[in-house]
């Protein structure tokens, strides 16, 4: 299977909450950090065949790095990242070894929506910025 650059960029962040990670099968992910006080969810675009744990997710992500267009075959106990010949056998963790929700993020609901573009953004940055 394939996964986009956006997945592998939720996953570089997901890293940043938490150093490992457990991958359900399934389209939605999640992560906690081992403090327990940041949780994060997202339904992502490719669905994962069965579970995988990463004790290490920035080892991983530098794994995948080596290659411009890998592709993943998920076995029993390890991941094929491949591209063309070249060829590495990532072995999963045990998932008792990781730090991993529970429970479903239940969010209250939201006392206001805001849609912003990346271009308003942007616009926001530089502004904020030159003003210092």
């Amino acid at each position: 299977m394939k996964i986009s650059k956006q997945t592998l960029d939720i996953t570089k962040n997901f890293a940043m909450i938490n150093s490992n990670f457990l991958i359900k099968a399934g389209n939605i992910q999640k992560t906690m950090s081992v403090s327990k006080d940041i949780m994060a969810e997202v339904e992502l675009a490719e669905t994962f065949p069965q579970e995988a744990g990463i004790f290490n997710l920035t080892e991983y992500l530098g794994v995948v790095s080596l290659f411009s267009s890998p592709e993943f075959d998920f076995g029993p106990k390890y991941v094929t990242i491949s591209e063309g010949k070249n060829k590495i056998k990532y072995v999963y963790s045990e998932a008792s070894l990781l730090t991993v929700p529970k429970k479903d993020i239940q969010m209250p609901a939201p006392d206001v929506i805001l849609e912003m573009t990346a271009e308003v953004l942007t616009k926001m940055q530089k502004a904020a910025a030159a003003l210092s």
